[in-house]
Formats: structure tokens, C-alpha cells, sequence
């Protein structure tokens, strides 16, 4: 049975428990933009002055900060622990049998191989361009990385029901079901996630300066790379559920490992100061964000061919269309910007506004938006039916 709100609480008790204590050991005295950009004039920050009785506590953080900082994540996957084992214990616990533990691991080795593929490829640019540049062009990559992976969170919503819902159609042979249910959830990833790549994309330098400083403005040319990628990964993950959903982990893991090695070699390529790509400009970390692009995009290839060949499924043209009304959307949002000296946070709450207007426009005029679409919509964000739903669930004792 499908338990949406019991899987994901636990993941957002890791954050909401993480998040607080990260503040707490930033407050302690760890200050990040002295240390990657002094160039840019900025003073070290004074860290917050503790209680005099928490002073000790205050001292040794400071001076194990790496350390402390990792403790962060420890205590918050400790609390997703206790939180996901206190919805288990309803769950019937009997003795495994041997064709259980034989396919169990069948399964869950393969899942194992993609999990560790995943860390290795989400890392491995970060590394390299440690080795190969400076510390501080390792944090724009990443502060590029982090914006850009706030896109992934439509995706993988819709991923915490796709996966159960194949599978359940699998078990029933209708595969009918599962391209019709893919091919929905690939239009709505695209209607919502291509005008948000393309609002960063002309918009990167205030959403920059308002989520992170503008001594992060050299992360610019990477977060715009980064965002075509989070575009494709986007458009991939329902294709990836159908090789999950009906049982082929060994084929995901095997398209990962793919990926993954293309990936190492294009970072070996494009990231040192003399790449293959640096007499156009592009080495360090944009090389690395080159390189992810690329990699990705044979990943998506390569689960429309795994698509095509389990369920016979037609892939749909629909986010050719979204991407073609965001293109639209972007020219119409830049000239704008263009209009305007200074961007501030309610700026960029106007301009989306302007910006998701057109884009729903374009897509009425074409007819790929319709008044069943807004409801959709309208019931995916409302908070009242959202608690209702996740109350009902966590209270239900079957």
C-alpha cells in the first residue's frame, strides 16, 4: 500500500532536526566568506558571542568545525532513524526465509551498486576540481550545485509515488497503465520545471546574491550549466522508474555505472587549467558542470532506449513545448531585467509573477494548459488538504 506521508516525514525531520544544529556550529564561529573570497574585501566575521556557561562548548566547536559540521548530519540521519522505526513498529515482523533473503538480495544489491554510483558521481567533480584548482572555486561549484539541485525537489516529489504505482501496475502485467502514468508525470516534471531552470537562468545573479552574497557572482556561469542539467535529470527520472518499478535494478545499475565512468573521464578531461576545453574557456569548475551535462544527457538516452524496449512506450513531445513557451517566458523576463538597476528579493517576486503568467498564456494559446491542470495544481499546493491527507495517514492504525 502506498504510505506517501510515513516515507517522506522521516526525510524532512532529518532536515528540520540537521538544519538548526548547522546554525548552531555556524554561529560558533566558523565564518565561510573570509575564507573564500578575501579578495573581495570582506572582513572576518565575529562570530556570535555565547553564554559565559556555554563558552567551552562554544571554544571546542570552533576548533573542530569540519568535525562538528559532519556531527550535524550523524544526528540528523539518527533522527530519521527513530522517526521511520516508530512508523514501522505496526508493521507484522516475522522469520525471513531463504527465497527471501534470496531475493531480497537480488534487489537490494543492485540498489546498493546505484546508491554508491550516485554518491561517487555527485562527488567525484568536487574532488577533482580540489586537486586541480583552489578551495575557493570548490565552493562556488558547490554553492552552484546547491541552487540548482532545489529544481530536483519537483522530480523527486513525484518520484515518492511513481516508483509504487509501477510497480503495482508490473505486478498486474498492465503496461498500458505504466506508459500512460509516465508519460503524465513527465509532462507535469516539464510544466513546472522548465520556467523554473529558465527564471534562474536569467535571474542567477540576484538569486545568488539573496540565497547565498555576491561574492559568489563567479558561480554564475556554472549554476546556468548546472540548471540544463538539473533539466535533463529532471526529464529522466520517470524513465528511471520504469527500470526500478519493474524490477531491473541490475539494469539501472548498470546504466549508472555507464554514466558514472563517462562522467570520470569528461572531469579528467575538461577540469584541469590546460583541458581539452580550456582554449574556449571552459575548464575548472564550468568543465566539471560541461561534464555533468553531457554524462547526463547519455543517461537519459540511454533510459529511453531501457523504456523503450521493457513497456514499448512512446515517449511525448509535451516538454518540447514547455521548454519552447519558457524560452518565451525568459526573453520576455531578461528584457525586463534589463528595464531594472538592482534586483531585490520582492523584485524577483514580481518578475515570477509576470513570468508564470506569460508561461501559463503561451501554454493556454497552445493548449497544452488546461482548467483540469490548474486544479491539479491548485489541490497540489494547498497546504489545508495537504495536512488533512498527511493527519489521515499518520493516524490510521491498519
Amino acid at each position: 500500500r502506498k504510505e506517501t506521508a510515513k516515507s517522506q516525514v522521516p526525510m524532512v525531520s532529518e532536515t528540520l532536526f540537521r538544519v538548526p544544529l548547522m546554525i548552531l556550529v555556524a554561529s560558533a564561529g566558523v565564518a565561510g566568506i573570509s575564507i573564500i573570497a578575501p579578495e573581495l574585501g570582506y572582513d572576518k566575521i565575529q562570530p556570535f558571542v555565547w553564554p559565559s556557561f556555554l563558552r567551552g562548548m562554544q571554544d571546542f566547536i570552533a576548533s573542530h568545525a569540519v568535525g562538528s559540521l559532519a556531527s550535524t548530519y550523524v544526528l540528523g540521519m539518527f533522527a530519521m532513524l527513530i522517526l521511520s522505526l516508530f512508523f514501522f513498529r505496526r508493521y507484522p515482523i516475522s522469520r525471513p526465509s531463504k527465497e527471501y533473503f534470496k531475493s531480497y538480495f537480488v534487489f537490494a544489491l543492485p540498489t546498493m551498486l546505484i546508491s554508491t554510483i550516485a554518491v561517487i558521481s555527485t562527488n567525484i567533480d568536487r574532488v577533482m576540481i580540489g586537486y586541480f584548482w583552489r578551495a575557493e572555486d570548490v565552493g562556488f561549484y558547490f554553492s552552484a550545485q546547491k541552487i540548482a539541485f532545489f529544481v530536483l525537489v519537483i522530480s523527486s516529489s513525484v518520484g515518492a509515488l511513481l516508483f509504487p504505482t509501477i510497480s503495482s501496475y508490473h505486478a498486474k502485467n498492465q503496461l498500458s497503465d505504466i506508459r500512460k502514468t509516465v508519460n503524465l508525470a513527465l509532462r507535469y516534471i516539464s510544466m513546472t520545471a522548465c520556467p523554473s531552470v529558465v527564471f534562474i537562468i536569467v535571474f542567477r545573479k540576484p538569486v545568488i546574491d539573496i540565497i547565498l552574497s555576491s561574492a559568489f557572482y563567479p558561480a554564475a556561469p556554472v549554476l546556468i550549466v548546472l540548471l540544463v542539467y538539473i533539466l535533463i535529470i529532471s526529464l529522466t527520472s520517470p524513465l528511471i522508474y520504469i527500470v526500478t518499478g519493474m524490477n531491473r535494478p541490475g539494469l539501472a545499475a548498470k546504466a549508472g555505472f555507464i554514466v558514472c565512468a563517462i562522467n570520470i573521464v569528461l572531469n579528467t578531461l575538461f577540469i584541469p587549467k590546460n583541458g581539452v576545453l580550456s582554449i574556449f574557456g571552459i575548464n575548472g569548475p564550468t568543465g566539471a558542470a560541461v561534464a555533468t551535462v553531457i554524462s547526463g544527457f547519455v543517461g537519459l538516452v540511454i533510459y529511453v532506449f531501457l523504456s523503450k524496449r521493457l513497456v514499448k512506450i512512446k515517449i511525448s513531445k509535451k516538454p518540447l513545448i514547455h521548454m519552447s513557451a519558457a524560452c518565451v517566458m525568459g526573453g520576455l523576463l531578461y528584457y525586463i531585467n534589463t528595464l531594472t538597476a538592482f534586483v531585490r528579493w520582492y523584485h524577483l517576486i514580481f518578475f515570477g509573477i509576470i513570468g508564470l503568467a506569460a508561461y501559463l498564456g503561451i501554454l493556454y494559446l497552445l493548449k497544452e494548459f488546461t482548467k483540469k491542470d490548474l486544479t491539479f495544481f491548485l489541490d497540489t499546493v494547498n497546504p489545508k488538504e495537504m495536512g488533512r491527507y498527511v493527519k489521515s495517514e499518520l493516524k490510521r492504525k491498519d
